[in-house]
């Protein structure tokens, strides 16, 4: 739609909220809140730590139909998670281990599932005509949260 326009997450006094920002149009989104706009691509939530070499799938390629998580990388223990609130449309970063109520009532929030297509809106990972071939650099795709359909 247009450009300029990057995912940042991690951002307010909560580190909860998830926003469009242009990254490059000041040097304190440059440099101060550079790590907002970075995403880990993980297979399981992990415990909390950015650190990438603790994932079961790390080195391996992201399918189409995968489930994964998204953490961000401005601080430990804030992942992406969607169909928030009462009409399950907001997007935050929280701490997915914090308490019993994220680990487990919401924890399919946290997870994402990427497509190749919209499809017809079911989360079933059976759908995607591309199921199982490996995203390359350059093609585009869809993440559909996994809570509902």
């Amino acid at each position: 739609y247009m450009d300029n326009r990057w995912l940042s997450g991690s951002r307010t006094s909560g580190n909860e909220e998830v926003v469009t920002r242009d990254h490059l149009r000041s040097s304190y989104e440059r440099n101060t809140a550079a790590t907002t706009y970075k995403w880990i691509v993980r297979s399981t939530p992990g415990n909390g730590s950015r650190r990438v070499d603790n994932d079961p799938k790390k080195g391996n390629c992201l399918k189409y139909g995968d489930i994964m998580y998204l953490q961000n990388n401005y601080m430990d223990n804030r992942w992406l998670s969607g169909s928030r609130t009462s009409g399950n449309e907001e997007v935050v970063t929280r701490d997915h281990l914090r308490s019993s109520y994220e680990r487990n009532t919401a924890a399919t929030t946290y997870k994402w599932i990427v497509r190749s297509t919209p499809g017809n809106g079911s989360r079933r990972v059976d759908n995607d005509p591309k199921k199982g071939n490996c995203l390359k650099y350059g093609d585009i795709m869809y993440l559909q949260n996994n809570y509902m359909d």
